[in-house]
């Protein structure tokens, strides 16, 4: 079952003139059914006479040759040597040879080479953890099975129907169905496919229930309960333990050693780490590349080579948990995990990637659990301010150790960086306030650290963070005294830089206060600063402030890209936010240019972008509804106009800085226009409805009514002012609140790298997670919108917005 790929490769290889085929892969992974199969196939087509020997434990040549002997059809005749009795027994008749567990079998190639030379109708099939190392020899490689539930259809995948397979054999009464098909599911990616490990664990059903067996196996102890329910085998597959003890005892000494070991390594490692923490030390590289090597040979590491200069290795989880029981045995646990985290600690000095994650978490808990709760919030600011694509759960891991630190005692310029990594573009939530309540307390908090610190240049970041925070504390006379101060602590530092970003935020405040002369002056000068030192961000934000500026204070020596090319530049940078302020100034300047349709078409783009945003930067949900309300009031579609309108009332403080002049005054304008036209038309009383209904709406249930509206502007369609109130997320196919479906924001994100098309382990390196726990997540989801697979929650999620398609 689920074998037919391997199956076609071993017949495709013998019917090209292979002679020598060898099933190579871990212990467990099905290959001695896979060759039997095979040769019943055979047998049946009465092509050819097979004949199986059992190879293990064969450790000499002699007794190889005894046994291939004895396997062969027919009376045993005079004949001494194998390749005599091949003639004697089979008269050149054609011959499959199955030669099964060829690990400690002594010279088998070198036999093997001698029997096919001396028989021409003979072909071989061999299994092992390695190749035979034959003469024209080629290898079938057997992997166990894949656990991801396939894209199409009810299919589901092949360990789960052996799962169930086995469980029928020894309990008639059990069913594979809907209630328990995710347990089955979780069960199977545990024992990361393994065919001896699904088998075993199935053969447990009459006395363990599969939603506590999927629990258990989640846990470190539980490869201790894949063994043999039903207690009828005796031989090394009676357990997952027995197996592997096997297949370990095929190692020297020194690589058993190494084994245990790097049962440390929570994910992939590569040999500078196995080298630094791994004892006693390998007395050079290539040493270790020996030890390696061996464990890669016998299918205890698996070895990532797609980055030829820089490969890694990973433990099969099985593996791993089995080796961490026997290096807690040997007493070296303590020893090796505590080298192990001081290696990850050092290591969040240089660039973190999702890959490491696993791993630097890990290092932060041993060393919370030394006592040393400083070493790990240093070591996790550090990986915050080098990491790529890890953000996130470092910096909810920095918020838990500053919630151990004692802020009187504590160094207060790791206090202050520990603070604005945690604020940094984190999407946290606390209980009991509002993320900007949050994120203002951790500005201020930092800011007050740095001052006492006396650290200035601990000082000039907190000073960055309190302006780039503007968007969610909304506090614009702290941002604008930040900028003033920073400026100047800039240019006392010499920080070419970071003066550049200060001219920057000077002119955004010049910008608001409707200064246009300061908004030039430091503008400018921002703009010739960042492109001298190269700062693209700085650059492009000031390009676009600088756009805004009337025609008399241009520079002409001072050439600006258009706003398309910024887009295209915030692109580039993977700048989604800065890439939001220029889609809000396109839609500006279609207003201004009286092009609705290309307005229609900007804000449909800002709503989309910003709606990973809404929750925490209020800014990025309010300027495309503006623009949508200006829209409404130009259509004559006053109830959608008026509720949008009225449901960003609330926001009237934010908008008075955030819009330019004249797009604040189009805004205005348009409330006052929505206002006449419904008293005209419906009446007073609609009008208060209408405002009561929008005033009552959420800023996230307002987004996703401008999003249901600006679709039907997109469509070209006239809505009439009570379709275009009720064209909600319930009734367009596309924009479900995900609080509606019940989905945590972490699910959320799931199911919108799902609609991207990455597998599981792709969504685990960039959310900084395990595959694992992506596939629970994903149970969740399935079960939360009540579908089936992962190609119904897509399609789901395109057709109800929950993630951009």
């Amino acid at each position: 079952m689920g074998r037919e790929l391997e199956l076609a490769a071993i017949e495709h290889a013998f019917r090209a003139e292979t002679r020598v085929v060898s099933l190579v892969g871990p212990a467990g992974v099905g290959k001695t059914r896979l060759a039997v199969e095979h040769a019943q196939r055979a047998d049946i087509e009465g092509d050819l006479v097979t004949a199986v020997v059992r190879a293990s434990g064969l450790l000499d040549a002699a007794l190889m040759v005894d046994e291939v002997i004895a396997a062969l059809p027919g009376p045993q005749g005079l004949a001494v040597s194998a390749a005599e009795a091949l003639w004697e027994r089979c008269h050149g008749d054609d011959l499959l040879l199955v030669l099964d567990d060829v690990e400690t079998a002594v010279d088998a190639g070198s036999l093997v080479d001698e029997l096919v030379a001396g028989y021409p109708g003979l072909r071989v099939l061999a299994t092992g953890l390695r190749p035979l190392g034959a003469e024209g020899e080629q290898v079938v490689r057997v992997a166990p099975f894949d656990t991801e539930a396939p894209l199409d259809g009810d299919d589901l995948p092949p360990g789960v129907l052996v799962f169930a397979q086995k469980a029928v054999a020894v309990d008639a009464g059990f069913a594979l169905g809907e209630h328990n098909r995710d347990d089955v599911l979780a069960i199977c990616h545990e024992v990361g496919g393994l065919p001896l490990a699904i088998e075993l664990a199935a053969s447990r059903t009459p006395a363990i229930p599969v939603s506590v067996m999927a629990r258990q196996l989640a846990g470190t102890q539980g490869i201790g309960l894949l063994r043999d329910g039903s207690r009828r085998r005796t031989d090394r597959h009676a357990s997952m333990e027995q197996t592997l003890d096997w297949t370990c005892a095929l190692l020297s000494d020194d690589a058993g050693a190494l084994l245990d070991q790097l049962s440390v390594f929570e994910g992939r490692f590569d040999l500078e780490a196995a080298l630094r923490v791994t004892v006693p030390e390998a007395s050079d590289t290539a040493e270790m590349l020996d030890r390696l090597s061996a464990l890669v040979d016998v299918q205890l590491l698996d070895l990532d080579a797609r980055d030829a200069d820089h490969p890694r290795f990973a433990m099969p989880r099985l593996v791993r948990s089995h080796a961490a029981r026997r290096l807690t045995r040997s007493g070296r646990s303590t020893e090796t995990e505590r080298r192990h985290a001081h290696y990850f600690q050092a290591r969040c000095r240089r660039p973190v990637g999702a890959d490491l994650l696993p791993d630097i978490l890990a290092a932060l808990d041993r060393a919370v659990v030394d006592g040393s709760v400083d070493d790990a919030l240093h070591a996790a600011v550090e990986a915050t301010a080098s990491q790529r694509g890890t953000t996130q759960v470092l910096q909810h891991r920095v918020d838990e150790l500053v919630a151990r630190l004692d802020e009187e005692s504590s160094d207060p310029v790791l206090l202050a960086r520990a603070l604005i990594r945690s604020a940094t573009g984190s999407e946290r939530v606390v209980e009991g306030t509002t993320y900007a309540e949050w994120t203002t307390g951790r500005v201020r908090g930092a800011v007050a650290a740095a001052r006492r610190s006396g650290d200035q240049q601990a000082l000039l970041e907190a000073l960055v963070l309190t302006v780039r925070s503007l968007p969610t504390t909304m506090d614009a006379p702290s941002a604008f005294a930040a900028a003033a101060e920073g400026l100047e602590l800039a240019r006392d530092l010499g920080n070419e830089a970071m003066t550049a970003q200060f001219e920057m935020y000077a002119a955004m405040g010049a910008q608001v206060r409707q200064d246009a002369e300061n908004t030039a002056l430091f503008g400018y000068a921002g703009l010739r600063r960042a492109r001298e030192v190269g700062d693209l961000y700085t650059a492009t934000h000031t390009a676009l402030l600088l756009h805004r500026l009337p025609a008399r204070l241009r520079d002409p020596d001072v050439a600006l890209p258009s706003l398309e090319e910024l887009l295209e530049a915030c692109e580039r940078q993977g700048d989604g936010r800065l890439g939001g302020s220029v889609l809000a100034a396109l839609a500006e300047q279609a207003l201004a240019d009286g092009d609705d349709d290309a307005a229609a078409r900007w804000a449909y783009r800002l709503q989309r972008v910003a709606a990973d945003w809404r929750l925490t930067e209020p800014l990025a949900a309010t300027i495309p509804i503006v623009t949508l309300v200006v829209l409404a009031a130009r259509r004559g579609d006053v109830r959608v106009g008026t509720v949008l309108h009225a449901a960003l009332g609330k926001f009237e403080s934010v908008l008075a800085f955030a819009l330019q002049p004249d797009a604040l005054l189009r805004y205005q304008e348009a409330g006052g226009t929505l206002a006449a036209l419904a008293s005209a038309g419906e009446g007073p009383h609609a009008l208060a409805a209408w405002r009561a209904e929008g005033e009552a709406l959420s800023l996230v249930e307002a987004h996703d009514r401008g999003v249901a509206y600006a679709r039907t502007l997109l469509r070209g369609g006239r809505t009439s002012p009570r379709e275009a109130a009720e064209a909600s997320p319930a009734s367009e196919p596309a924009s479900v609140p995900a609080s509606m479906t019940g989905l945590t924001p972490r699910e959320t994100k799931v199911l919108q790298e799902m609609v991207s098309g990455a597998t599981n382990r792709e969504i685990g390196e960039r959310l900084g997670v395990s595959a694992k726990t992506v596939m629970h997540h994903s149970v969740a989801i399935y079960r939360k919108l009540g579908v089936r697979g992962r190609a119904e929650a897509t399609a789901y999620a395109v057709r109800a917005g929950l993630a951009a398609s």
